[in-house]
């Protein structure tokens, strides 16, 4: 971003220089500079603040296979009470 404004500040001397850049005293961008990279922070952190959360592979995996491990796990428990009571 550095070398915009340096270019900036070239042209806008050109431009009131009529010619002749050295006539005029350059411009000083930076409190421009600094609005703008905050602007730039402040956008990125609100842009990874929406990004959504990361969730682990194993909770992933229990959301979406929800309802086959809570039947194996009954069945398990089922099927544990069948043969405590029958052998």
């Amino acid at each position: 971003m550095k070398k915009i404004y340096e270019r900036m500040v070239d042209i806008d001397r050109r431009l009131r220089g009529k010619g002749y850049p050295n006539s005029v005293s350059p411009y000083n961008p930076q409190p421009h500079v600094s609005n703008a990279e905050a602007f730039v922070e402040e956008r990125l952190r609100a842009e990874i603040a929406l990004l959504p959360k990361r969730k682990n592979r194993l909770n992933a995996f229990y959301e979406e296979q929800k309802f086959w491990i809570w039947a194996i796990g009954i069945i398990l428990v089922i099927v544990g009470i069948i043969i405590r009571f029958f052998v």
